[in-house]
């Protein structure tokens, strides 16, 4: 089988070809496996954290001399390092950029000028913190070379196929093109309904009884509605599919309505690709549609690795139509659409400041960028009815309204913005005193969250309250996690690391523990998008790691090294790996995540019980094995006959007919498909590679 691209290759130099010198340095010449011979360090030894040892014989110049590499301390590249000949390659600016972010944490993958860069806060980038996972991986594989074979198989169909964005030539049809999408009533019923507990409570877009009155009168066809109306519908339908595995998960086979998500993604997204170069100004509808777009895109985890530049795209288009500052009393703009204004903007900047700190990226705004109040403490019928009067009163925050989370985070948007900048920003600064401001801010938040108690509450409503407390405090408890991280991590260990390890401690537990119960209470489903999920299960596994390594230095966690309380940390975050198979066999996202997570459980389990080791082993070997044959299984559905998914997932009612999926053109499918793809399975893909280590 051809090998996928970005694989490592030994790179022969010319002047030294004639000679036939050994074509390794030194370690990797004793070591007996490939040397790329690049410098200052050449790959394999950069891989294994000796770069500083990294020489080569006969080297007269400085070309090859010995570099430090992360964790180990040194001074950052100079400028004449940078421009010399022979200097620093971009393949080692990927292990050098590290030493410009606090704590050393980052990742750049790609070659030359085709690079993709994630920042400290992305959540795979811990696995740099464990030295023993490499060896321990390379081990695994090599007693289980299937592991290879289905990632190389699964890489290279995914690098097969290239998305072929098409667009349409004419705007004419767009209303039937839409309708032709819409399924049968009792499933659209159930999706936005959906949308509606799960998402709108948390990202404020639409007003609520404005679209019911609209999609009521759609169906009961007592008026006109437009084609922002069915984009608006179609997207909120394709979120709301991400929370029903009934429809759109089968065993191994992708169901049609993964397929028809996609599509009514790719149909919004092809319609709303010539606005984006309208020079005339932004409509409260259009703003609307591209944020409904990201939110569909992201709960399906549709091209993850471009949401960080899809929200800022948003937040300039939201800029540019001025929703970041506040209206004046001379603008003629009704109270209803000053507040519409206010809460969009809110969803637009969280949106952009979650995608950062997702990917480990610099938010796109600061705090004096805008100066638009928060959104009020609302009902919708309450705003409904301040259309041509006065403004009023807003609730208190101990009363429950669908506005709840949005003012809720609204309160510590500022300190979060902050938290962002500050550890995915490029400052060599102490900055210990403001990361214990900070997180004192976000714990007083975590201890305000109010019960909103009510006896009256029907079980839906008071399943939605549930989900939002806990997905309030899964978003405090990322952020105290990514500001803890530097300092819990930092050697040699003061107090504050302490301190720092101690809260880390708390707040990932804190996150497995709500997605558990979220899932165990029937509120979401194990195929959902599970915010923080990856980065709380893995700083978990770091703080046992810790606990268990004697060379760590760093014993503060007395209670994890007892191996009864390790093992329960661990069954949380082996209920955390179940709950991202789930998402990883339902959308084909993650996949990277779950291998890594699988590993460091091993890993981990190897530390409590050294007599567990191949237990631990196989077992890890197994589910990664499991479950990349499962995501294999699913591409041949990917070319399945579209006419055959329609009749599979739509159900026959005889007065809604005219309701049915239309089916798509072949070259239609391959864009829609295309989304199923994994984005990131490349990140680790030039890490660990079996080959590079000959095994006698």
């Amino acid at each position: 089988m051809q090998k996928p691209q970005g694989q490592s290759r030994r790179i022969v130099r010319p002047e030294l070809k004639r000679r036939r010198p050994p074509l390794a340095c030194v370690q990797c010449y004793s070591r007996k496996i490939k040397c790329d011979r690049e410098s200052p360090a050449c790959g394999g030894c950069v891989r294994i954290g000796k770069g500083h040892e990294c020489i080569y014989r006969n080297a007269p110049s400085d070309d090859h001399r010995p570099v430090q590499t992360w964790p180990r301390p040194r001074p950052r590249p100079s400028a004449k390092m940078l421009t010399d000949e022979g200097a620093l390659t971009t393949r080692h600016a990927a292990y050098l950029a590290p030493s410009a972010v606090e704590g050393g944490m980052a990742h750049l993958k790609g070659s030359e000028m085709s690079t993709k860069f994630y920042g400290f806060s992305y959540p795979l980038n811990l696995y740099q913190q464990f030295p023993e996972l490499r060896s321990y991986i390379a081990q695994i594989k090599c007693q289980n070379p299937t592991i290879n074979e289905l990632r190389d198989e699964i890489y290279g169909i995914a690098n097969s196929l290239r998305p072929r964005y098409q667009q349409h030539s004419s705007q004419e049809g767009i209303v039937e093109r839409f309708e032709a999408l819409i399924p049968t009533r009792n499933t659209a019923d159930m999706l936005v309904q959906t949308y509606i507990d799960r998402f709108e409570v948390i990202h404020r877009i639409i007003h609520i009884p404005t679209f019911m009155a609209d999609y009521c009168g759609y169906w009961d066809k007592t008026c006109l509605v437009s084609a922002d109306f069915f984009a608006q519908l179609l997207l909120m339908m394709a979120t709301g599919s991400s929370l029903h595995p009934e429809v759109a998960f089968n065993g191994v086979q992708l169901n049609p309505s993964r397929r028809f998500c996609l599509r009514w993604i790719d149909a919004v997204e092809s319609w709303l690709v010539p606005s984006t170069f309208d020079p005339a100004s932004e409509s409260s509808y259009t703003l609307t549609t591209h944020t409904l777009l990201v939110v569909a895109k992201r709960a399906n985890s549709v091209h993850e690795s471009a949401l960080w530049s899809s929200t800022g795209s948003l937040v300039r288009r939201a800029m540019a139509a001025g929703y970041h500052r506040e209206v004046g009393s001379a603008m003629h703009i009704s109270l209803f659409n000053r507040e519409m204004r206010r809460r969009l903007w809110s969803t637009v900047a969280e949106l952009d400041l979650q995608a950062s700190i997702e990917r480990g990226m610099p938010p796109s705004l600061r705090t004096s960028d805008f100066n638009v109040h928060a959104p009020l403490h609302l009902e919708d019928e309450a705003l409904r009815d301040s259309i041509d009067g006065m403004p009023p009163a807003p609730q208190l925050l101990d009363t429950w309204s669908t506005c709840s989370c949005q003012v809720l985070l609204s309160r510590t948007f500022v300190a979060r913005l902050e938290i962002c900048s500050l550890i995915n920003g490029s400052q060599d600064r102490d900055v210990s005193d403001e990361v214990l401001q900070l997180s004192d801010t976000l714990i007083r938040a975590l201890q305000e969250i109010p019960a909103w108690r009510d006896t009256g509450r029907s079980p839906r409503d008071q399943q939605t309250v549930t989900y939002v407390r806990s997905a309030v405090a899964v978003i405090l408890d990322q952020y105290l996690i990514v500001l803890h991280v530097p300092m819990a991590i930092q050697s040699p260990p003061t107090w504050k690391t302490h301190v720092s390890r101690l809260a880390r401690l708390d707040a990932a537990t804190g996150i497995l523990m709500h997605h558990r119960r979220l899932v165990d209470d029937g509120i979401l489903s194990e195929c959902a998008y599970q915010h923080g999920l990856v980065l709380g299960a893995l700083n978990l596994c770091h703080e046992l790691y810790l606990s268990w390594t004697n060379s760590s230095g760093m014993s503060h966690m007395s209670t994890l090294t007892s191996p009864e309380i390790a093992q329960a940390h661990l069954v949380v975050v082996e209920r955390a790996l179940q709950l991202l198979h789930g998402r990883v066999s339902t959308t084909l996202e993650g996949l990277n995540e779950f291998y890594v997570l699988a590993m460091v459980i091993g890993l981990i389990k190897s530390k409590i019980c050294p007599q567990l080791t191949t237990t631990a082993e196989h077992v890890a070997a197994q589910q990664v094995i499991q479950l990349s044959e499962e995501v294999r299984s699913a591409i041949p559905t990917l070319s399945a006959d579209d006419a055959e998914d329609a009749s599979a997932f739509m159900c026959t009612q005889p007065d809604q007919s005219n309701h049915g999926f239309a089916p798509a053109s072949p070259s239609a499918q391959v864009d829609y498909n295309f989304s199923m793809f994994p984005d990131d399975l490349g990140f680790l893909h030039g890490d660990f590679l079996l080959d590079e280590i000959q095994v006698s």
